[in-house]
């Protein structure tokens, strides 16, 4: 089950974020909940952020298919100059980078995207909550 962790980055940042519970990915663990959270992730980052179009996005559903695999790598292959690995996976992060690198977790700098992002709506709920409410099967899957 996807979840909302409180990372703390450099002993002064507090950020809570959503955080799948196992891989998601090609020869991931796939679980309904954790697929439906980087599919909602994607469908809001990469259209407003990368310019991806839309109907290349598969609606989020919680099925792991081809169309979700090949966006995770576009993702991972669009965030140039190493900031996460381009192994088609979005593993649970445990930190802000992944251990012993300074990659970011691909969950992490999904929700870092879905934050950027906030700071251009007018409305003042938090980037987690504006997810939620698009993606209303998202409270059923992400435990707080």
């Amino acid at each position: 089950m996807a979840e909302i962790m409180n990372f703390v980055f450099n002993s002064e940042v507090n950020q809570d974020y959503l955080n799948v519970s196992a891989s998601v990915g090609k020869n991931g663990i796939n679980d309904k909940g954790d697929v439906l959270l980087v599919q909602a992730l994607l469908w809001e980052v990469l259209p407003k952020k990368y310019n991806v179009q839309y109907h290349e996005l598969p609606l989020p559903t919680g099925t792991f298919d081809a169309k979700t695999a090949k966006l995770i790598k576009k993702y991972q292959t669009l965030n140039k100059q190493g900031k996460v690995s381009r192994d088609g996976l979005i593993n649970k992060a445990t930190g802000r980078y992944v251990h012993g690198s300074r990659r970011l977790w691909t969950i992490v700098k999904l929700n870092d995207d879905l934050v950027e992002l906030s700071l251009v709506r007018v409305d003042e709920v938090s980037p987690i909550q504006h997810l939620m409410n698009k993606f209303k099967e998202l409270n059923l899957f992400v435990m707080a």
